[in-house]
């Protein structure tokens, strides 16, 4: 109900100003269908592409409507107003994923770490990409500057175990999910993932040893 009266006075507003885009962002943002949100995007952004409101929301329509090409442009122009948003990197990189360009979405995540320092953003998302890549060692290496930083984050020596698993070094996936045990025992998720592991290296009657 309430949107449907918010939609009423919008309307009103653009029968006096057809291109009113604070207007247009509102109707872009109580739409929920993006190739309806999409043509009042484009009135705000083109209106006033220094609103960093305006073209953040614009690009996530572009992306939810399958227009990478056009979000890439709207991305970028965000990165360069507002370099320190990790965000928008995140953003760049996962556009760069969905056409195809793994390695150059990989570029965008390096340039943002090296020009605004380590994000947890973007850093659980390189991590994923390398790993989908099979880049095991970049990916690894990736997750021990994370637990470096943060020693005692339990799902951090999960992903290291799954890291080191999927790269076949099954001696280290172990103590990676020892250690995720040694610091939390309740842990639901690093005890469903020592007992998978075993489990599937045939090594089931280690659950009662390490496993309470």
């Amino acid at each position: 109900y309430a949107t449907a009266v918010a939609r009423l006075y919008f309307d009103k507003v653009l029968e006096i100003d057809s291109l009113h885009a604070p207007t247009h962002h509102q109707l872009s943002e109580i739409t929920n269908n993006s190739l309806e949100a999409l043509p009042h995007c484009e009135i705000a952004y083109a209106a006033d592409s220094t609103n960093l409101d305006y073209a953040e929301h614009y690009c996530y329509m572009l992306y939810d409507s399958e227009e990478y090409n056009k979000a890439k442009e709207v991305c970028q122009r965000i990165i360069d107003q507002d370099p320190q948003n990790p965000m928008a990197w995140r953003t760049m990189a996962a556009l760069h994923v969905a056409t195809n360009m793994p390695h150059l979405a990989l570029g965008v995540l390096d340039s943002a770490e090296y020009k605004i320092g380590r994000h947890r953003e973007f850093s659980e998302y390189k991590i994923a990409l390398l790993s989908a890549l099979k880049l095991y060692d970049r990916a690894i290496g990736e997750m021990q500057v994370n637990i470096a930083n943060n020693p005692r984050d339990v799902q951090n020596y999960v992903v290291l175990g799954e890291l080191y698993a999927q790269a076949n070094r099954d001696s280290l996936a172990e103590v990676s999910f020892l250690k995720a045990l040694e610091l939390a025992p309740e842990n639901i998720n690093a005890t469903i993932r020592l007992s998978t592991f075993y489990h599937k290296n045939g090594q089931g009657d280690k659950c009662l040893q390490h496993i309470k």
